[in-house]
């Protein structure tokens, strides 16, 4: 997605946030309840709220309901029911909600995956990538 960028959780809800490697971006699929859930709160899951009713994402207490499983095809994040994680308004801005919408190929629901292991630190300034 936006370089630089990633998924942080803000209280309940999930917004975009420069990378910083704390445990509050990171987020691990669980087999079991085939949910993403929160790597600081593993009773949590990334979750559509008012039970699927609305297009913002939070972070919920794991239920395995439809609103709660998403699985990842080729850039998208798509949900049980085909809605795309997407970034509301399709813009790069420091705390942006994290929603679902219809799929629409913009850069806004692409996302890449980096594991936690493979990660290296953002380059300092002037230094190259």
């Amino acid at each position: 997605m936006c370089s630089g960028r990633a998924i942080r959780v803000n209280g309940r809800n999930l917004v975009l946030s420069r990378k910083t490697n704390s445990s509050s971006m990171q987020f691990f699929f669980d087999q079991k309840s085939r949910t993403i859930k929160s790597w600081s709160n593993k009773e949590r899951s990334i979750d559509i709220q008012s039970s699927g009713a609305s297009s913002n994402l939070q972070i919920w207490n794991t239920n395995s309901q439809w609103w709660q499983t998403f699985r990842f095809l080729g850039e998208n994040l798509v949900s049980s029911r085909g809605r795309v994680v997407d970034v509301a308004g399709g813009v790069d801005n420091e705390n942006s909600n994290i929603i679902v919408a219809s799929k629409n190929n913009k850069m806004s629901q692409r996302w890449t995956i980096i594991y936690v292991d493979e990660d290296k630190p953002a380059p300092k300034k002037g230094q190259f990538v």
